[in-house]
C-alpha cells in the first residue's frame, strides 16, 4: 500500500519541493561504471514525482549519477538514473540517501529483461524538469 507522507513535506527545516509517498520495495544501485544488476541491494523509503529515498549506506559522494531498478510486487520493474542529492541519519546507526530521477523507464513483468533504454519514459512538457 502505498500512503502520502505530508509530515515529510518539510524536514529539519527544509521545505520539500514534491509531495511523497512511503513506498517500501526491494531496489537495486549501481555506478554507472557497474553492470547492471551487479550492486548494492537496499529498499527504497519514499518516492515523488523529483526522487528517490533509500535505507542503506552508499559509498558515492554527493552529486555522483546512480542507476537504480526499483522491484514492485507485480513483477514491474523502475529501471532509472539519477543523482545523489542528500543523505541522512535514519536512527539505530540506518543511513539513508536521496536520490533525483533524471530519467526512467517503467517496464512491464514480461518486458524487465529488455536492455536498457528500450521503454524510455518520454516526459511531456508538463512534467518534464530541468534538473
Amino acid at each position: 500500500m502505498v500512503r502520502s507522507s505530508k509530515r515529510s513535506r518539510k524536514t529539519d527545516g527544509v521545505r520539500r519541493r514534491s509531495l511523497r509517498f512511503r513506498l517500501e520495495i526491494p531496489a537495486t544501485l549501481w555506478s554507472p561504471q557497474e553492470t547492471r544488476g551487479h550492486g548494492l541491494q537496499t529498499r527504497t523509503k519514499n518516492i515523488s514525482k523529483q526522487g528517490l529515498c533509500f535505507h542503506g549506506e552508499s559509498a558515492s559522494p554527493l552529486g555522483e549519477p546512480i542507476n537504480f531498478e526499483l522491484q514492485f510486487p507485480a513483477g514491474s520493474v523502475l529501471r532509472g538514473q539519477g543523482r545523489l542529492v542528500r543523505f541522512e541519519d535514519l536512527g539505530d546507526q540506518r543511513i539513508g540517501f536521496a536520490s533525483t530521477m533524471d530519467w526512467y523507464e517503467f517496464l512491464h513483468a514480461a518486458q524487465k529483461d529488455l536492455p536498457t533504454g528500450t521503454q524510455t519514459v518520454k516526459p511531456t512538457a508538463r512534467s518534464k524538469r530541468n534538473l
